[in-house]
């Protein structure tokens, strides 16, 4: 009892305010959050209407992205290896049917093989020396 005799002689002479701790109704209200601006009706997403002069200029700026290049049939092929290799591999396992292993290499050789052809037929993005390397959206 030693310590809490001397911390009490301590505390004694100290003139603490604890009103606080008595009346909760006296703690101040949290203050309430400023309300987000309304857009205004005449901007819509992405800023191709008829602005007012305070509105600030939106910085996403909508680009199209043209027709989609057809599906080749060389594409088309090698998705199947890349997606159809390791589906078979999945779904014999599953059964229960034990494939041999020179059918489980050849699966993975055209998994492999799929993928690099894919791969490889990317558009390059960065022809020439431009020291660009930004993001392609």
């Amino acid at each position: 009892m030693g310590e809490r005799e001397e911390f009490d002689r301590i505390i004694e002479g100290l003139d603490l305010d604890l009103g606080f701790l008595d009346d909760p109704s006296q703690s101040e209200p949290e203050p309430e959050p400023e309300p987000k601006p309304e857009r205004p009706a005449s901007v819509e997403y992405g800023g191709s209407s008829a602005r007012s002069p305070d509105v600030d200029e939106e910085f996403y700026r909508r680009v199209d992205l043209g027709p989609r290049p057809p599906w080749r049939r060389n594409v088309i092929l090698t998705w199947i290896g890349v997606l159809g290799s390791p589906l078979a591999l999945l779904l014999s396992s599953v059964v229960g049917i034990l494939v041999p292993r020179s059918i489980v290499a050849a699966l993975t050789l055209v998994f492999i093989a799929s993928a690099i052809y894919l791969i490889s037929q990317l558009p390059d993005r960065n022809p020439g020396d431009d020291p660009d390397d930004g993001a392609v959206v």
